[in-house]
């Protein structure tokens, strides 16, 4: 019995260590995959970040060290603080990890920034995890806000117009209508398509 169980603690131990190498070997590709990619890769456990990549310099202006330790949703701008926080957020996002966010954050030099992010579940030095990936996508709102900018002062411009030309047009119709002298309007053919009062009544007349 003794020799079983000394056998059975060896097999034990063996698998231990096969999953230790494994566990090992797997956050080793993470890490070289994290830390080559252009997103921002936050890894959050009880809402405080864990692990954060060198890109995530570039998105929110602070370094992977001083981001270790932060709750995460400080990093937020002030009106999407509360969801971070509360982690409605993360809860929505376990139903669906492949849901995706516009989030304002405030970078470190004050500045807003919108991201685009999204989340998913995982296991880091074997306790449960969230990882949040995340892209600047600044440039592309504030020239989506251009674009939409220019779309509605151009609409402005063409309403402006057409009540200018409606207005023009009532106006000569007006002119037209009341000169005593009769005016004729003729097609490029020479057929008449308009005629004030005053040539009907002298057509009237003849």
């Amino acid at each position: 019995e003794l020799k079983r169980e000394i056998e059975r603690r060896k097999r034990v131990e063996e698998e231990l260590r096969a999953r230790e190498v494994l566990l090992r070997e797997s956050e080793s590709r993470f890490r070289a995959l994290a830390e080559t990619t252009s997103a921002a890769i936050f890894i959050v456990q009880e809402g405080k970040i864990r692990y954060a990549n060198p890109a995530a310099r570039f998105i929110t202006g602070y370094g992977p060290e001083e981001l270790v330790g932060l709750e995460l949703w400080r990093l937020a701008h002030p009106s999407y603080q509360a969801p971070l926080r509360e982690n409605r957020l993360v809860s929505r996002w376990s139903d669906d990890v492949h849901a995706r966010y516009e989030i304002k954050i405030i970078h470190k030099n004050g500045e807003p920034r919108w991201v685009d992010m999204t989340a998913g579940d995982m296991e880091y030095q074997a306790r449960p995890a969230w990882v949040f990936t995340a892209f600047d996508i600044t440039e592309r709102d504030m020239a989506e806000q251009a674009l939409r900018k220019a779309r509605d002062e151009l609409e402005v411009r063409v309403a402006q117009r057409t009540a200018e030309i409606q207005a023009a047009s009532q106006r000569i119709e007006t002119i037209l209508r009341t000169l005593p002298v009769a005016v004729v309007v003729a097609d490029e053919t020479g057929y008449i398509v308009d005629a004030n009062g005053a040539f009907e009544s002298l057509w009237d007349s003849d």
